[in-house]
């Protein structure tokens, strides 16, 4: 494990992704992580949270910690202020979703879809199982809604079909061939996430930073997963966890200890500005 930073780094900007990063295992952020994110804000540095999740699935946590940060919500497709101003939206219009769901439903895969805006979440079934164990997940209620039942003007930033694993790959493949327009990627064993074209966290992080007047060079980010990956090489410094799968950490990032043991504290504590 490399836990020492090059001293010619200089940061001006934070991006950490959730799940397997900010949060440990048992869902929860340490107290030194949280400590050293509160030095690095009091600083004037802007930390964000950079994840597949929907802002409103966001909250939850930020609340339990009364933290106020940016947001990078659905993958890149949505960026919000500490405020929750929303600074940045790409995602489908409700045609495109119907099309989308449309193809999903006649091919009959065996998936729950989800569709998810800015401040909402709206599901076909909220009974079904899989929609339950999201909620559960998220603690958030989702709402039953159809597409054509949404204002026009709607912006869905993402859909996410919960799938039977055995599926997945024969559903991805169906779908990018389909749709190869969009970004289609699986993110755990029975999630596919699929957002419009060129949506990515590297994408984000450099829209952030422009929006910041902030060079890319001068950002810090943290990710365990392959979705992170673009944008550990987009930042100045890309940090992986511990806990990254075994060849993303023979990619030559510098890596930190795992999200159970303060990987992100220890991290920010070399910082010379804490």
């Amino acid at each position: 494990m490399n836990l020492t930073m090059d001293e010619t780094f200089i940061c001006k900007a934070i991006f950490s992704d959730i799940d397997g990063t900010f949060l440990t295992s048992d869902h929860l952020v340490s107290q030194k992580t949280l400590i050293a994110i509160r030095a690095v804000m009091q600083q004037g540095i802007p930390f964000s949270l950079i994840t597949a999740r929907n802002p409103l699935c966001i909250q939850p946590i930020l609340d339990r910690i009364q933290l106020s940060c940016n947001i990078i919500g659905c993958n890149g497709a949505l960026i919000l202020d500490e405020n929750h101003n929303l600074l940045y939206e790409k995602g489908f219009s409700v045609s495109e979703t119907s099309d989308l769901l449309y193809y999903i439903e006649q091919a009959g895969f065996d998936l729950a879809w989800n569709l998810y805006t800015a401040t909402d979440w709206y599901v076909k079934d909220r009974t079904d199982p899989r929609i339950l164990w999201q909620e559960g997940e998220v603690e958030v209620t989702s709402k039953e809604t159809l597409p054509e039942q949404l204002p026009s003007d709607t912006v869905i930033a993402k859909v996410l079909c919960i799938c039977n694993h055995k599926e997945v790959p024969m559903i991805e493949l169906a779908l990018q061939h389909r749709f190869p327009e969009y970004t289609i990627v699986k993110s755990a064993p029975t999630l596919l996430e699929i957002t419009a074209g060129g949506i990515n966290k590297a994408q984000a992080l450099t829209h952030f930073c422009q929006l910041k007047q902030i060079a890319p060079e001068h950002a810090l980010a943290f990710g365990d997963n392959y979705n992170d990956v673009e944008m550990l090489e987009t930042a100045g410094c890309g940090i992986l966890m511990e806990n990254a799968p075994a060849d993303l950490k023979e990619k030559g990032f510098l890596i930190t200890a795992d999200n159970d043991h303060d990987g992100i504290a220890m991290i920010l504590n070399q910082l010379s500005i804490i």
